[in-house]
């Protein structure tokens, strides 16, 4: 070895100056040893390519060097090629050819000095319009590495509005963006550029950039607690990633499978995904990372009662990370360490040091939570009024995030999300005995996105519907109407599993994770307003087999009594002075069979509807009575799958005979163009509710011919004041978190019918045609629509079987054929059902 060989001045540089060029080293190390002297001491080789460092002598140096000594060979290599780039034009192709390795680099092991390294080139130094753009780029991206979420959205929207970039710095651009709307609480752009971004991959053939846009779309999909697709996206860029032995975006991806293997409670799963991605990021010195994977372990020793061993890891993710935003959850981490054992000092202490940073970084997507933590320290203090204004400015975050999402999916994630600051704030207003305030804060917190649906289709003409007060709600309300507005607290959702896992030693926990389970109802009418304790835990009416929408499990009389003691008669005195009822359910409360309740042991003879919110009735109740010509639309069809249906072309000549209008028995070509000249539009045949994709439910028209909700809802138009769907399980719905049901009542409500007449549950195919034919003769009476079920349940229930003119099933042949409340019970009118247009009878029927 010669004597310059122990000065390792430009020794790493030597090693990152690939490929070697023997014209530019004199220039960019005058004062290194020359071209003639590296090759005497045995670093250089010539080859056909010219030289190159000896492959021992690379071994021997990349032992040498670590990686922050690699990073300051490639900030001097970067510096001397940009001072001698003003005057040596074949130093600039050489600069940005480096600049872009570094980059990278940088991108994986220290992204927050990405800023410092781009900044100082100027983009007129570009040799190639290519080389500009991607300078553009790594700008955008260097702002959102440093936490500037605003700036780098804006920088890279510059860069993606001109017309000739190039597609692979177009795709990355998308994909960059994404994630920086993302963390400034824009899911909509979010989404759409992630999306955008995959198309642009896949027209290109690059699969390794499919995976990475795959990658961050599931963290939004977990971000969002859409735990299935989250799953698909990332096992699809795992398995991409592998498959070309990429190993730093797999510590990514395992990084987010161990993520959702804690949420769904198997810590086991997730320690593995967390060391596998541990190790791969040690071997790339990726200490950021490492921070993270700290703060991961952190939660996990939490989430298993261990909080001493919690704060430690904890504290070394804090020591560890240098970007900004992710210290935000180590120090709400570590203030939850605190908090759960009641040392609250310490835990407001952490969570004001996590609010200083969302201040300072712009990531408002999490500044709700941190307000929602500091409630959580007030409530622990019975500091109810705090706690009320920490709520508040948590959910003024919230409707700040959520008033520009114009996707309905993203509407319903982002309030399922955050449906735990909802009800805190209910809880803490009821503790204050404020029961206008919480009456408000239980309307924002349900069916927010049916409202806007039914707001743009209806008469008001706004893309967001609002949320009434209780004295706006209270002069909608007729004399003698009593709205029945029920909501639950602390009903677990996607966080079951995890919940479900927690061990005896972190019980404490489970308190600050979800709220005390809670049943309230608020009592409403035009003159009065009451909240009750219904004292039932909303958790056991929750279901967890495949029927578990079906509401015939509220049905055994031991059931059906204690929902009605629990239920209703907390608002006994308010339903004996009652003309009509409007029940608003929340939760499972949606399955409940209401008219079985109310016909029980109280014999409670009223006229009922229900709907998702009183936001949702003030918006029917505003839609004028339908103009439509023509009374009734009937439709029936008797095929299709089995049973086979026998009666239902009886059903709709007995709706056009009472009512007046025509039959359509199906199939007909483009029914549904002729459906908006109807008030009334009665539907009877085959219909199934699809689990897994409420939207996917559909109603068979013909042989071949199925009409699913999410077809309704895209391409239906109706004027109609009701529509009956005497179809099986027509009114099934999922409620998905935010309390947003989806099936076909919700796809008609949003295409203009103010009513819809739904069964619960498979019914009985003679039963449907008495207890339709029933509902019918009392419409043409002029009887509402409420009444008019009313009327028809009460008649079916105590129907003798002399009076029966079909033939009946021999376990129907008994005096009342119908008096079990599986035959009635079903039926649920949702929606307004206290006015119809005038009907007329019939003159003639088709």
């Amino acid at each position: 070895m010669t004597a310059f060989d122990a000065d390792s001045t430009y020794l790493a540089v030597l090693l990152v100056f690939e490929p070697f060029d023997s014209e530019l080293w004199p220039l960019l190390a005058p004062a290194a040893p020359s071209v003639e002297q590296l090759q005497a001491a045995g670093w250089l080789q010539a080859s056909a390519a010219g030289l190159s460092l000896l492959t021992e002598r690379r071994e021997q140096l990349q032992a040498q060097f670590d990686s922050a000594s690699i990073r300051a060979a490639y900030q001097q290599l970067i510096a001397a090629e940009l001072r001698l780039s003003d005057n040596q034009p074949a130093f600039a192709a050489r600069l940005f050819a480096d600049l872009r390795t570094f980059a990278e680099l940088l991108i994986r092991q220290a992204p927050h000095e990405l800023a410092d390294l781009v900044n100082q080139i100027p983009v007129d130094l570009a040799p190639t319009k290519a080389d500009r753009q991607l300078l553009e780029y790594y700008r955008g991206l260097a702002a959102g590495l440093r936490d500037q979420y605003a700036e780098a959205c804006t920088l890279l929207s510059q860069l993606l509005a001109q017309p000739d970039l190039e597609p692979m710095i177009r795709g990355r651009a998308l994909n960059s963006d994404a994630t920086f709307a993302r963390y400034s609480g824009n899911y909509d752009r979010a989404l759409a550029n992630y999306q955008a971004s995959f198309a642009l991959w896949e027209a290109q053939a690059d699969p390794v950039r499919q995976a990475y846009v795959l990658l961050n779309e599931g963290s939004l999909r977990y971000h969002l607690q859409e735990y299935r697709a989250a799953e698909r996206c990332l096992n699809s860029s795992l398995a991409t990633l592998q498959a070309q032995n990429l190993l730093y975006p797999q510590a990514l991806v395992l990084i987010n499978l161990g993520l959702l293997a804690r949420d769904r409670g198997n810590w086991a799963q997730a320690l593995s995904h967390f060391r596998q991605a541990e190790a791969i990021l040690q071997a790339e010195n990726a200490t950021d990372f490492l921070g993270r994977i700290a703060n991961n372990l952190g939660e996990l020793a939490l989430l298993q009662g261990q909080y001493q061993a919690a704060r430690e890891h904890f504290e070394q993710a804090l020591a560890q990370m240098s970007s900004r935003v992710y210290h935000i959850d180590a120090y709400l981490n570590y203030g939850l360490a605190w908090h759960v054992e009641g040392m609250f000092e310490q835990a407001e202490t952490a969570y004001r040091q996590a609010l200083d940073l969302v201040e300072s970084v712009e990531r408002q997507e999490i500044a709700a939570l941190v307000w929602f933590r500091l409630g959580q320290v007030a409530a622990a203090r019975n500091d109810h009024h705090q706690a009320e204004q920490h709520y508040l400015q948590a959910i003024e975050l919230i409707e700040a995030m959520r008033a520009p999402i114009l996707a309905e999916s993203l509407q319903i994630s982002l309030m399922g999300r955050w449906q735990q600051v909802y009800e805190g704030a209910v809880a803490a207003y009821l503790a204050q005995s404020n029961v206008e305030a919480a009456f408000v804060m239980a309307e924002k917190a349900r069916a927010r996105a049916l409202n806007d649906l039914l707001a743009r289709n209806g008469q008001t003409n706004q893309a967001i519907g609002t949320i009434p007060s209780l004295s706006e709600l209270q002069q909608s309300l007729a004399q003698g109407s009593l709205m029945l507005d029920y909501m639950t607290i602390g009903a677990v959702g996607p966080e079951a599993s995890l919940l479900a896992a927690l061990p005896a030693s972190a019980k404490a926990l489970r308190s600050l994770l979800i709220q005390p389970a809670a049943t309230w109802l608020f009592a409403i009418t035009a003159e009065q307003a009451q909240a009750f304790n219904c004292q039932i835990d909303p958790n056991i009416l929750l279901a967890t087999s495949p029927f578990q929408c079906d509401g015939r499990r509220f049905l055994r009389p031991a059931i059906l009594q204690r929902l009605q003691q629990r239920l209703l008669l907390p608002a006994q005195a308010y339903l004996q002075q009652a003309q009509q009822v409007i029940i608003v359910p929340h939760g499972a409360l949606h399955h409940v069979p209401w008219n079985a309740l109310l016909l029980g042991e109280l014999q409670l003879d009223l006229p009922s509807t229900t709907i998702p919110s009183a936001a949702s009735y003030l918006q029917l109740s505003q839609r004028p009575p339908s103009q439509a010509p023509e009374a009734c639309g009937a439709l029936s069809y008797a095929g299709g799958v089995e049973p086979a249906l026998v009666h239902t072309h009886a059903e709709a000549e007995a709706a056009v005979q009472a009512l007046g209008g025509q039959h359509y028995p199906l199939p007909v070509p483009n029914i549904q163009q002729a459906l908006g000249n109807y008030r009334i539009v009665h539907i009877a045949c085959h219909g199934v509710f699809v689990l897994d994709q409420p939207l996917a439910s559909w109603l068979q028209f013909g042989p071949e011919q199925t009409v699913s909700a999410l077809e309704i809802l895209t391409t239906w138009q109706l004027a109609a004041d009701l529509v009956v769907l005497s179809a099986c399980q027509s009114g099934v719905s999922e409620i998905v978190r935010g309390d947003e049901p989806f099936g076909l009542v919700r796809a008609f409500l949003a295409v203009g019918a103010r009513a819809v007449l739904v069964t619960l549950w498979p019914v009985d195919d003679v039963a449907s045609a008495v207890l339709m034919k029933l509902f019918y003769q009392a419409l043409q009476s002029g009887a509402a629509p409420a009444e008019a079920l009313r009327q028809a349940v009460q008649q079916i229930r105590s129907m003798p079987q002399t009076q029966v003119a079909m033939p009946l099933a021999p376990s129907q042949q008994t005096e009342y054929p119908f008096a079990d409340p599986h035959y009635w019970a079903g039926y649920q009118l949702i929606g307004v059902g206290s006015s119809i247009s005038t009907v007329k009878p019939a003159t003639s029927a088709a």
